[in-house]
């Protein structure tokens, strides 16, 4: 592990203050900085400006409204913390007591005033879905090793000379890798409904998982000169809680390098023209996909029952 805390110590990244404004020098920190003064791109932005609409990132990121969170990234959130910082963890979490019967909501509100400001909340299921969601994790040996030798929520910082802002400077990429292990690996971690490989593949795509890994990638070939492998631990939410680790493999990185070529378009454009658009900006068609259409052989059975 000492390559590792060699590594982090040798590339640590700094705050810079000048008179351009505040940045942040290529390199890793495991301090959680106020970023708000620093200009950025971050995989949670890109999956929106890459995968969704730059209507979406304008209504999050310029408007600043929150999205409500769903189940699923309450509980991967928890998970996460529970597994990677787990001392952290400790003294910040609180299970909720179960509210009923008249002025219920009322209490609830008043309950959650009293709590700290960085607290963990989780509901008795919640609880114990990820005390079994980690005990599957570390009872599987791939998983286990990945996670040993390594350093959990490493922030890293990178200004990428291959793309440049609406400004003409190069993009600062951020990115917190779930955790960063001996050897050069950047190790991610994802709770999922379904561990099958074809539907966690899918649903890859859907929620930006090969955007998100990208990032994490270049930014640490930037800081280190040398390309990462990156690996993915799946958990599924729902007992059994079965887990699998699989590496990213090349034609992963090239289809999300097409994700970000766009993204980094939308906000660019965005950004010069104040103009952030939907899914469409002309009307168009309505395709059916191939596989509603039926094949030679059903058609013509078909006409022979007819």
């Amino acid at each position: 592990m000492s390559d590792l805390v060699d590594a982090i110590q040798r590339f640590k990244a700094e705050i810079i203050e000048n008179e351009n404004g505040v940045t942040v020098s290529n390199g890793f920190t495991t301090e959680k900085w106020d970023l708000d003064v620093v200009n950025y791109l971050s995989p949670s932005r890109m999956k929106l400006l890459g995968a969704q609409t730059g209507k979406h990132f304008e209504w999050k990121y310029v408007k600043g409204r929150k999205d409500k969170d769903t189940p699923a990234k309450i509980l991967g959130r928890q998970l996460h913390s529970a597994l990677l910082e787990p001392e952290d963890f400790k003294k910040r979490y609180i299970i909720e007591p179960k509210f009923s019967g008249t002025g219920m909501k009322k209490r609830k509100e008043e309950w959650h005033e009293t709590l700290r400001p960085d607290a963990i909340i989780l509901t008795e299921g919640n609880a114990e879905l990820v005390v079994h969601m980690i005990e599957a994790i570390q009872a599987n040996q791939y998983s286990k090793k990945l996670l040993s030798n390594g350093t959990p929520e490493v922030r890293a910082f990178a200004k990428d000379p291959l793309y440049k802002d609406h400004n003409g400077d190069p993009i600062l990429w951020f990115c917190i890798l779930d955790f960063y292990r001996s050897g050069n690996v950047i190790v991610e971690l994802k709770s999922t409904k379904n561990g099958k490989r074809r539907k966690f593949e899918s649903d890859c795509l859907e929620y930006g998982y090969h955007i998100q890994t990208w990032i994490g990638r270049r930014v640490v070939e930037l800081i280190t000169g040398q390309v990462p492998k990156v690996m993915v631990i799946d958990v599924e939410n729902k007992a059994p809680h079965c887990v699998a680790t699989n590496e990213c493999p090349h034609r992963w990185f090239e289809v999300a390098q097409d994700y970000i070529h766009r993204g980094i378009k939308v906000y660019n454009d965005g950004m010069k023209t104040g103009q952030w658009h939907g899914w469409q900006r002309t009307p168009g068609f309505l395709l059916l996909p191939e596989y509603a259409e039926l094949d030679v052989d059903e058609v013509a059975n078909i006409r022979d029952f007819q």
